[in-house]
């Protein structure tokens, strides 16, 4: 008589006994050894067994796919998560990578499985049945798992189930894997850059990116601007998830600067044009020698913290209580670097910046008078620059801030959008002188 393992591998190899136990309960005859149940239990450890012993010339995707087809797949369509995460995908993906071949005809057939499903009652069951988990006391781990494949598989874009799930792995400790952190992620990352303002956003995750993040303009067929952020994939975790939020903040507050950089009586404003100017006449490795100091980096890093250290306040209180320290002396550190002035043109050699600005705009008129800025950019500079790039005098600002008093008090309390307007300005040269 056929031994347990001999009947277990003619299964797996004999096409007949394979269409056979696709149709199990009608075929019965045929499999006297155990329940249904039992025998996928079985058959499916045999399988990566043997999925683990394949060589490049063994390794056959089509009797692969078979064993899927007639073995697993009715207990993994019951569990649409499974299609995506099941022990047997990462295993076959493995083998697949080490040995370089081809999965196509396996990724194919779930890909076709997958549109049937998406449209059948059990696909809509298995969402629902995901995102009830949250209304349990107690989730597993695996349930929240599941519970954000669902929000993923749905786009959800609610910001309370986005608070949810940062609460759930900041301050309650759940984990996910990394497909579906990521995915989590992404939806994030694109919901927080609207709510930001920006009317077309991109978020990629790049393996070879030579920082952390990267923010990139971009512009649609119809001539309006993208912020493309870029993140760099091989960062992207549940234990790093503050580095991430961080680094997403930051790349974001660069879209902000690009959509305010024309705004007028802004002191940040002046200088992140001025450092602009002279990386365009300097070269990158002004850039790169200055980073932490440049205007436009050193207020996205102060900017990134202080968005972190409130978004922990709100969606993750006990992980705000423990961070909050180290994020304190984080922004009191950044906001040091943000008032640094002083601009390398070597390792050595330091310069003031509005001074190594001046020296440049003297040599290069078409600064203030060219193309090379924008007419909006062009007036940034020259509420501090005249036309001959010569820098305005003090008393310029003393008479404008003297005509802006004697009209702040000619104005009615009623006018406050006027008052406050013509403070902001008083504000600005009084930051000047």
């Amino acid at each position: 008589m056929m031994d347990e393992v001999q009947f277990l591998n003619k299964i797996l190899y004999n096409p007949f006994l394979r269409e056979k136990f696709q149709n199990f309960e009608e075929n019965t005859k045929y499999f006297s050894y155990y329940n249904k149940e039992d025998y996928v239990e079985k058959l499916e450890k045999l399988i990566l067994e043997k999925l683990e012993k394949m060589t490049a010339e063994t390794f056959d995707i089509e009797l692969i796919t078979s064993w899927f087809q007639c073995i697993l797949e009715e207990s993994y369509f019951n569990d649409v998560y499974l299609l995506f995460h099941s022990h047997f995908n990462q295993v076959l993906i493995q083998k697949a990578r080490e040995l370089n071949v081809d999965i196509t005809f396996y990724t194919d057939y779930i890909s076709k499985c997958l549109e049937q499903l998406e449209y059948s009652s059990k696909y809509e069951e298995s969402i629902n049945r995901y995102l009830n988990y949250r209304n349990d006391k107690y989730m597993m781990n695996s349930e929240f798992e599941r519970y954000v494949f669902a929000l993923n598989m749905i786009d959800d874009v609610n910001e309370d189930n986005f608070g949810y799930v940062f609460n759930m792995i900041l301050d309650k400790k759940y984990q996910l894997s990394n497909a579906e952190y990521q995915s989590f992620f992404k939806r994030f990352g694109l919901f927080a850059m609207k709510q930001f303002g920006f009317k077309h956003s991109k978020l990629t995750f790049k393996q070879n990116l030579e920082g952390a993040g990267k923010h990139r303009t971009e512009m649609t067929s119809n001539g309006e601007r993208i912020h493309h952020i870029f993140i760099k994939k091989g960062t992207l975790s549940v234990k790093n998830l503050l580095g991430n939020i961080q680094v997403l903040f930051h790349e974001i507050k660069h879209g902000v600067q690009i959509e305010e950089t024309h705004e007028l009586y802004r002191l940040d404003n002046i200088k992140q044009l001025e450092d602009i100017v002279l990386k365009k006449y300097l070269g990158e490795h002004f850039y790169e020698i200055n980073h932490d100091m440049i205007s436009s980096e050193s207020d996205a890093e102060i900017c990134s913290y202080i968005l972190l250290s409130q978004f922990l306040k709100s969606f993750a209180p006990l992980t705000y209580r423990k961070e909050k320290e180290q994020l304190d002396l984080e922004i009191e550190n950044q906001a040091i670097i943000s008032q640094n002035d002083i601009r390398k043109l070597t390792y050595k050699d330091e310069y003031h910046l509005q001074t190594l600005f001046a020296t440049v705009i003297k040599q290069n008129p078409e600064i203030l008078n060219g193309n090379v800025l924008s007419k909006e950019e062009q007036q940034v500079l020259l509420q501090v620059y005249n036309r001959d790039a010569t820098p305005k005098t003090p008393d310029v600002y003393f008479k404008e801030k003297e005509k802006l008093l004697l009209e702040l008090q000619m104005l009615p309390l009623s006018e406050q959008e006027k008052i406050l307007s013509i403070k902001k300005k008083i504000d600005f040269y009084d930051a000047i002188l």
